[in-house]
Formats: structure tokens, sequence, C-alpha cells
């Protein structure tokens, strides 16, 4: 919740961690995350990129989905995307930039 880093160099060993938990949970009992009744991830990337960015909701929450599906893909199967591990930092920035782009968009 303290923000978007500038850089984000790689998952952390924490984050790689919380992302295979989440995996094998999921895979223990799918309806696990659907039953959730908190999305606090998602709601605290939504709210970064609405403080930061300036972005409307909607375009918030879609924004924080690629962010999580990037990490998760990177954690889980980087060979699906061809990613290397020292291209994850320009995979974020990417994402950061779309960001700024649609933030000047929206308040144009």
């Amino acid at each position: 919740t303290r923000g978007l880093p500038p850089t984000f160099a790689k998952p952390s060993a924490e984050l790689v961690r919380l992302v295979r938990l989440t995996a094998w949970l999921d895979e223990q009992d799918p309806t696990f995350f659907i039953n959730a009744s908190e999305r606090v991830i998602r709601d605290a990337l939504t709210n970064i990129y609405v403080q930061q960015f300036n972005l409307p909701i909607n375009v918030a929450q879609l924004l924080g989905q690629r962010l999580m599906a990037l990490v998760l893909t990177a954690v889980l199967h980087p060979g699906s995307i061809g990613l290397q591990e020292q291209q994850f930092s320009e995979h974020f920035a990417l994402e950061i930039k779309i960001a700024q782009l649609l933030g000047k968009h929206a308040s144009a």
C-alpha cells in the first residue's frame, strides 16, 4: 500500500512464496478465492493507480489485474511468455508507462 516502486527488478522471495501458496490453495479448493469476501490486493492496487495516476476506478482495476497477472506469470510460468528474470523490470516499467499515459489521457 506504499505505492508502486519505480523499478521492480524481480519478484521477492516472499512474493514468490505467496504466489505459490495462492496457486496451491486454488488447486486444492478452486472455490477458495471465489468465496473470499475481501479482495485486499486488488483493492490496494486499484487505490494506488487511482491516487498516483488519477485514473478512473474501472481503468485502475484493469491495470491492477494486468499487474497481478504479470507477477503470477513471472513466478509460475515465466516460459509461457518468454520472460527472462532480467526482463521483469522492463515489463514492470511498461505497466507504469501505460498507467502514466492513461492518467494523462484521463485528465485531458
